[in-house]
């Protein structure tokens, strides 16, 4: 599945938006860079 992930905020929230795509990949997801890129 690609999977976009748009995080907005602070530092802290940036960092767990790093973690949770990490996560996603170790999964089997890929990262796009944007939500037009998934339905491609």
């Amino acid at each position: 599945m690609r999977v976009c992930i748009e995080s907005y905020g602070c530092t802290a929230n940036q960092a767990e938006a790093e973690i949770m795509a990490g996560l996603l990949v170790k999964a089997g997801h890929s990262i796009v860079d944007g939500p037009e890129a998934i339905f491609k």
